[in-house]
């Protein structure tokens, strides 16, 4: 896996942390511990959109047929 595919999951993978932890401790966290997550995940989603629109076209493509197949 090259140094792009990496950054990729890793990406993916923090995104998918604070919605499984938003979930999890939804009914157990105050509205203000809530928002902050929220503003971390937002951030999070903000970092995939800037790494796949910087990202060269062919690199995304040849990621996404691994990742699939």
């Amino acid at each position: 896996m090259n140094k792009m595919n990496s950054q990729h999951y890793l990406i993916l993978a923090e995104i998918e942390f604070w919605r499984t932890t938003l979930r999890t401790l939804e009914d157990s966290i105050t509205e203000a511990e809530q928002e902050r997550m929220h503003q971390v995940l937002i951030l999070a989603q903000n970092k995939l959109i800037a790494f796949e629109m910087t990202a060269p076209r062919s690199a995304l493509n040849a990621e996404m047929s691994v990742a699939y197949h």
